[in-house]
């Protein structure tokens, strides 16, 4: 019993977390400003350990930017409790250990290690992030699994 609630307060803890990142990612298809609650959340996030830490300038957050997916893919890796992977073992064309960055390759190919994510021949890390990708990303993150029944159109 007590470890079906330690199993369910993890999955709460990881919900929490899904749904400030989303508030974040919100504000990065919107309009140029953030609120008081979304600054709130990107601290929350950072005391969490899950974005940078930006409190003494909150700009740096870049809430008003466009999200790439590499910077989600970081995210995601850390949301879901994943360990970066040690190297980069090139799973995609344009992922290597230094492109784009030297930071990239090891979260991304953590998700793929991990089945958070499908290897295919590119990642395109530095295109922005649709929010169904996003969103499956992250749902996969905090340990929800579902099935996809059109992989041609997934995304619907």
């Amino acid at each position: 019993m007590a470890e079906e609630l330690s199993s369910q307060a993890e999955v709460l803890k990881k919900i929490i977390s899904f749904a400030m990142a989303i508030a974040i990612i919100g504000t990065s298809f919107s309009a140029f400003w953030y609120t008081n609650d979304q600054l709130e959340s990107a601290n929350d996030l950072a005391e969490r350990g899950v974005v940078k830490d930006h409190k003494m300038d909150p700009n740096a957050y870049n809430l008003d930017a466009n999200v790439l997916r590499q910077e989600i893919a970081l995210i995601s890796r850390r949301v879901s409790g994943f360990k970066e992977n040690t190297g980069c073992k090139n799973t995609f064309s344009d992922v290597s250990s230094s492109m784009p960055n030297t930071w990239a390759c090891k979260n991304i190919e953590s998700l793929v290690d991990n089945d958070l994510i499908t290897a295919n021949a590119s990642f395109r890390p530095e295109d922005s992030i649709t929010k169904s990708e996003a969103l499956i990303m992250f749902i996969r993150s905090i340990g929800f699994d579902f099935k996809i029944n059109d992989i041609s159109n997934w995304q619907k």
